[in-house]
């Protein structure tokens, strides 16, 4: 769907069978943002004529039912939220039974989507004539999903700051500068890092550079027919703690944690293939994480940024090595 103000609303319907659905379906219309993020206004126009007819053209449509709605501030809108990722996401289900708590631990391994999340359950109840009657309810809203910047302090203990997401948008006319500048920073820096990259396994799917500060290799694994992406690596460049790092981690409730606790038997190998500098620490929210860190310095020192560009591309290698065959491995004996 569209909202005349030209924001994206995707809907997942689901009948709540059981406790898998309910954990899959919230990734699965998260992936779902993900895909649409790379789309232009003219996809989405293909694409919807595709489904309504050759004819069919999508702001004329959104016109007939929105009064005074410009044309050219309507595409722009739409563009600047595909393109940030920006939109509603709306899980509709006629039983929804899924803690708040566990849905979050989905939410916010998003990456860079910036996105409403809306949880709605649509009884139905039977009346003694036989009708039915349907009660919507919402169970669970969010305004824009933060997103954060994992790091390690000194004794281990995992640092995390807001990157900014939750901030109401700014206007093109009063983006601050310094952000700005910082943003094509990051851009730069993971498109280089990226650019360069000669993974091992030349199965991994690789991430697309964005202007934040993180970047997240999936790691999918297949659990009784069904690929799951419930486990993840994190890149990250910390400048409030002028750190840059790397860790592996997974949602603390589900699959992944199931995953990367199975894996607490092997830590000591684990930690030995990684090198000497990684370790193991579980933040407050109860994940496990098990990664490393090292001084950030100035990005702007063509020396040192390339030293950091070089280190990240063999941690990044280093840490799918190790990391993905062991997710792949337990997930299928979990059934």
């Amino acid at each position: 769907m569209m909202t005349p103000t030209g924001m994206p609303v995707l809907v997942e319907c689901k009948l709540w069978n059981n406790p898998q659905a309910r954990r899959e379906v919230v990734g699965q219309i998260i992936d779902y943002a993900k895909e649409l993020q790379r789309w232009s206004y003219e996809d989405l126009q293909r694409a919807c004529a595709g489904r309504k007819g050759s004819d069919f053209d999508l702001f004329r449509f959104m016109a007939s039912h929105a009064s005074n709605l410009d044309q050219k501030t309507f595409i722009d809108s739409v563009t600047r939220n595909l393109k940030d990722g920006r939109c509603v996401l709306l899980v509709v289900g006629d039983g929804i039974r899924e803690g708040v708590e566990a849905i979050g631990e989905y939410l916010t391994a998003s990456g860079a989507l910036q996105f409403s999340f809306g949880l709605i359950e649509l009884p139905v109840y039977e009346t003694p004539s036989g009708e039915r009657l349907v009660t919507p309810r919402t169970l669970a809203k969010t305004t824009i999903i933060g997103r954060y910047v994992f790091g390690f302090a000194p004794d281990g203990a995992p640092r995390i700051t807001d990157d900014g997401a939750n901030d109401e948008p700014e206007q093109d006319d009063t983006v601050d500068e310094a952000k700005r500048l910082i943003s094509e920073e990051n851009l730069a820096f993971w498109t280089d890092v990226l650019g360069g990259l000669d993974l091992d396994d030349r199965s991994q799917e690789l991430p697309k550079p964005k202007p934040n500060e993180t970047l997240y290799f999936w790691l999918p694994a297949n659990r009784g027919g069904t690929t799951i992406r419930d486990n993840w690596i994190t890149l990250y460049l910390a400048r409030s703690t002028n750190q840059i790092g790397i860790f592996f981690t997974g949602t603390r409730t589900g699959i992944g944690g199931e995953i990367a606790r199975a894996m607490m038997p092997e830590l000591e190998d684990i930690l030995e293939e990684l090198g000497p500098e990684a370790r193991q620490t579980e933040p407050k929210s109860g994940k496990i994480n098990i990664g490393e860190a090292h001084a950030l310095g100035s990005l702007s020192d063509p020396d040192n940024r390339a030293r950091l560009i070089d280190w990240m591309r063999e941690r990044a290698n280093r840490y799918i090595n190790v990391f993905r065959p062991r997710v792949e491995a337990i997930a299928e004996t979990l059934g």
